[in-house]
Order: C-alpha cells, then sequence, then structure tokens
C-alpha cells in the first residue's frame, strides 16, 4: 500500500491511522514526482507497478485538473500498466452525469 497527497497534514494523519502503509509527499501533476511515485511502489510491490490505483480529487479540482491527473498515471512509464484507476471527483461525476442526460 502506498499513498501519496501535496499536503504533510494529511500525509502525517494517514501515516498515524494506518502505520504499515507508506505515505509520499507527492504532486503526480509534476512529472519527476510522478516517477518517484512509480519507482517507490515498484520497489515496494517487488518490480510490479500497483494493479490498482485509487485518486481521491477532494472535489476541488476542474474538470480538466482530474484528466490531466488521470493522464500522468497513465502516461507514466510503468513496468506493468495498472488495470484499474478509481478516481473520486465531484467534477467528474457532475461533468458525466451531464453528459449522459445530453445523451438521453
Amino acid at each position: 500500500c502506498v499513498g501519496v497527497d501535496r499536503s504533510i497534514e494529511s500525509i502525517d494523519i494517514a501515516n498515524e491511522r494506518y502505520p504499515k502503509c507508506k505515505f509520499l509527499l507527492v504532486n503526480v501533476l509534476v512529472p519527476e514526482e510522478m516517477a518517484t511515485l512509480r519507482t517507490t511502489c515498484e520497489s515496494s510491490l517487488q518490480g510490479e507497478a500497483p494493479s490498482i490505483i485509487c485518486v481521491d480529487i477532494n472535489g476541488n479540482r476542474e474538470i480538466d485538473g482530474v484528466l490531466r491527473c488521470v493522464q500522468m498515471i497513465m502516461n507514466e512509464k510503468w513496468k506493468r500498466q495498472p488495470r484499474m484507476i478509481i478516481v473520486k471527483s465531484r467534477f467528474l461525476y457532475w461533468d458525466l452525469k451531464e453528459r449522459n442526460k445530453q445523451q438521453e
């Protein structure tokens, strides 16, 4: 289990709550930091990439930022591409809901 956040306070809370997991202060929109996440995951998982990546946007990022985040994850040079990316984002939900209404 590897978790990331851009907030040191969130990392501290996560470390207290889940002491057996590893947490990194990383911004996945910065290529060098995304590469750090990849290498940490691969070393923690004995040379493999995570099979599932969960992204919690906290609902405060516009849809373009959400999509950039997912693109960064998908475009990273993993040894094995993750089979699933789960995204929790209010803006993504609202955007998809609106698109679905338009198609009806």
